[in-house]
């Protein structure tokens, strides 16, 4: 057999221009050797891409591209993208309360939780309960229970505490919102325009466990961790606006105090910046974040099994470390890789702490702050009678444009981002002008 056709038979579902890397990543190749019985447990594939090119791949015991298994935590991420598209269809909004949709909460007591807080572990809840492990029963019943039988330990938005009940409850708005059940709404928003055809959520069919529940491939959770890094769209196809995709590399806990969670706090690795505690955004671990540009630059999803994925939005990386373990066991070791990857790709290019594409100073001081529904506010930073505008641009700090308009400049539709740091570009017929601005 030819080299180049057995590459494609490993390869599988990745469909991607090559496996072929100058990249040093014998790093990577010793964690991954090294660790195997241990961390792995005998079997991992992991997968590497940079923008649409496979950088590194390495499959061993048996898991490759195409192998199936439940992800378990690391389904939160996908889950939060179904919330998020509905979000930006309008059919609900995150800070709405869950007793809007759900009056039974209210009934109860508990219905002032929101939809953003319950999925960043800061809507007040006790203890996951049984109801989102239970085959005989609905969501919508599952839902019923939690509101009438589990306990809140803290008001909502006050802490932070880890599980899986809160994202279950929201799981049930989603249904009430759409009036679809949770499957279909997934299929239609995500699994079908990501074609992540080896995707489903495995476990109680009825009553489908919304943070956990998910069996998965490497080739689809890379299918996803795509659409994460091309703020929200995927070849070609917007699956989440820009404004809602955003909402996942934002903190949403507000620094709240930490009662529960298993990331480690100050991680050894992963974590270029030494910080203390890793925040938490809508449903995924926000990983790096740098103090001095004040942007997001990596986030990642990870389940009690091991599999662990992540995107890079700095070096336009992402990957996924896929096994059948223990997240406690295979963290060290995947943050490694992890850390492996991006001192690699950063040794060869652009760093994610020099990112000087646009202007030479990307930290926001003195930039001009912009407030909700600001076109006239934004165009007022440049544009005078002076100016004969041809184009807009705006870009995040990383230098992706995120927003052009080529006419109409008095209805720019900035309302659309996202909150935080953005430049914007003028093109006139006089020359072209740059700006700082903070959507707040």
């Amino acid at each position: 057999m030819k080299k180049s056709l057995l590459l494609f038979l490993l390869l599988g579902n990745l469909e991607l221009a090559t496996a072929q890397s100058s990249y040093n990543f014998s790093n990577i190749d010793n964690l991954i050797q090294t660790n195997l019985q241990t961390a792995f447990r005998g079997k991992v594939c992991v997968a590497v891409k940079r923008g649409d090119t496979l950088i590194y791949y390495k499959s061993l015991g048996g898991y490759d591209s195409t192998s199936t298994a439940l992800i378990a935590s690391a389904t939160k991420d996908i889950s939060a993208a179904v919330i998020l598209s509905q979000a930006g269809d309008g059919l609900l909004n995150i800070g709405d309360s869950v007793g809007k949709y759900l009056p039974v909460f209210t009934r109860f007591g508990k219905g002032r939780t929101t939809i953003r807080q319950n999925f960043s572990h800061t809507g007040g809840w006790d203890s996951d309960g049984d109801f989102h492990e239970r085959g005989d029963i609905t969501l919508a019943q599952a839902a019923d229970s939690i509101a009438e039988k589990v306990a809140w330990r803290y008001q909502p938005g006050t802490r932070f505490s880890y599980g899986g009940i809160s994202m279950h409850v929201i799981g049930r708005v989603a249904e009430v919102a759409e009036n679809k059940s949770w499957d279909s709404i997934f299929t239609q928003r995500i699994k079908r325009p990501l074609g992540m055809s080896q995707t489903v959520y495995q476990l109680m069919p009825t009553n489908p466990r919304i943070a956990g529940g998910i069996a998965s491939s490497p080739s689809d959770l890379m299918k996803f961790t795509e659409m994460l890094l091309n703020n929200g769209r995927f070849r070609g196809k917007e699956v989440l606006k820009p404004a809602f995709w955003e909402e996942m590399w934002r903190d949403q806990t507000n620094k709240a105090p930490i009662l529960n969670s298993p990331y480690p706090a100050r991680p050894a690795y992963n974590n270029p910046y030494n910080t203390d505690t890793i925040r938490y955004g809508f449903g995924a671990w926000l990983d790096i974040y740098n103090p001095t540009t004040r942007f997001q630059e990596q986030i990642s999803g990870a389940g009690a099994f091991g599999t662990i994925y992540w995107v890079n939005r700095c070096n336009g990386t992402t990957g996924v470390i896929f096994t059948t373990s223990t997240y406690t066991v295979v963290t060290n070791t995947g943050f490694q890789i992890i850390d492996a990857v991006n001192n690699a790709v950063n040794a060869r290019g652009k760093n994610c702490n020099t990112i000087t594409s646009i202007v030479p100073n990307l930290i926001p001081d003195n930039a001009v702050v912009v407030r909700p529904n600001p076109a006239i506010a934004v165009l007022n930073i440049d544009y005078t009678p002076n100016l004969t505008p041809q184009s807009l641009t705006v870009f995040d700090p990383t230098g992706r444009p995120v927003l052009v308009q080529k006419y109409h400049f008095n209805s720019l539709k900035i309302n659309e981002l996202a909150r935080g740091f953005y430049i914007l570009k003028i093109q006139a017929a006089e020359g072209l002008v740059i700006k700082k601005f903070v959507k707040e």
